[in-house]
């Protein structure tokens, strides 16, 4: 009879084990819903204050029922929601977050998490840390920069504005419209010729100005290549989406819609738009701004292999995610080198 009785309760106790849906984890002190699955994605787009992580529900076994997911993170190991955690909605699928506020040269966990019937669900740990804080630099006139590190890239955040090359030669300020399409040689102005447009978009410069001998940039930095632009958007996830990365959010300086910008990147690229040159008949205005507020045009110090009177640019927009190697061809653009651009410099 005893046997019988112990052959029952195992049988009980086997059946519980089939139909039990919940397991303790002594790591986190939480428990567990086993019928769905939760998958952390590992960490990218790292810089030095942020990084993007995510993760995907398993849509069988109840996944599409959860009412909360999102990934959770910490300096210490096995994160909890009790921590810090970044809510991406609910149901199955995969979702991307963007973790901001971050320390720089420090270590991150990151657990995915989803919530079903008040039960939570982690994922598997993954780790990043984060690259150092860059601090900023000074150019030549005492304008000083924020920088930040994408990648192991140190750019950056702000356009130039200095009036000055590094070893302290005059850059000349060419307002007239006839004079600037005459150039051969480097020079810049504001937008519009208005000084008050400079403290938040920084000058214009021609492609001279950019590549002139006595350097544009501050001692130990430089005008990107387009190499180096490519690297940057190819990190950031390539051309159709990486402008969406790098561009400001909000409507304080981009016109709507600002398709995108998340601005993950802490690049916080600006539209200051450009001076364009161009052929045209008698009377009309040889050199000409436009698209402020829905472009941002940087300038490489790359030039086109067919054309050497060309060179090539950066540009994003306004109206959608693109990283765009041109403003108006959405490929290798080849730009004259009288146009002027914004400048981003990046660290040696």
């Amino acid at each position: 009879m005893k046997n019988y009785a112990s052959l029952f309760l195992v049988f009980l106790f086997l059946s519980a084990c089939d139909k039990t849906d919940e397991i303790g984890t002594p790591s986190s002190g939480s428990i567990e819903w086993r019928a769905y699955s939760v998958t952390t994605t590992p960490a990218s787009e790292i810089t030095s204050f942020t990084a993007t992580s995510g993760g995907t529900i398993s849509s069988s076994g109840g996944g599409n029922s959860t009412s909360e997911r999102g990934i959770c993170y910490n300096t210490a190991p096995n994160p909890t929601t009790s921590n810090f955690k970044i809510v991406s909605g609910a149901g199955a699928g995969t979702f991307v977050c963007v973790i901001p506020g971050l320390t720089g040269s420090t270590l991150y966990y990151v657990r995915a998490y989803a919530i079903k019937s008040g039960v939570t669900t982690y994922g598997n740990q993954v780790t990043f840390t984060t690259y150092a804080d860059p601090g900023t630099v000074t150019d030549y006139d005492g304008n000083v920069y924020q920088t930040i590190n994408i990648g192991g890239q140190v750019w950056m955040m702000e356009n130039l504005k200095t009036t000055h090359y590094r070893d302290g030669t005059v850059i000349p300020e060419v307002a007239d419209s006839l004079s600037w399409y005459a150039l051969s040689s480097g020079a810049f102005c504001s937008y519009q010729n208005n000084a008050a447009n400079l403290s938040t978009y920084g000058q214009l410069y021609n492609w001279y100005a950019a590549t002139d001998a006595h350097n544009l940039a501050p001692a130990g930095w430089h005008v990107p290549s387009a190499a180096e632009w490519a690297t940057l958007t190819n990190y950031l996830g390539g051309d159709n989406i990486a402008g969406g990365k790098v561009k400001e959010t909000g409507y304080s300086q981009w016109n709507s819609p600002n398709t995108g910008a998340t601005n993950s990147s802490l690049f916080t690229a600006l539209p200051g738009g450009a001076r364009f040159v161009t052929l045209c008949a008698e009377g009309c205005v040889p050199a000409f701004f436009s698209h402020l507020g829905s472009e941002g045009n940087w300038w490489t110090i790359s030039t086109s292999t067919s054309n050497p009177d060309n060179a090539l640019s950066k540009s994003a927009d306004n109206t959608s995610t693109r990283f765009y190697r041109s403003a108006f061809l959405g490929g290798i653009g080849y730009y004259d080198k009288r146009t002027g651009y914004s400048i981003r410099c990046v660290k040696n």
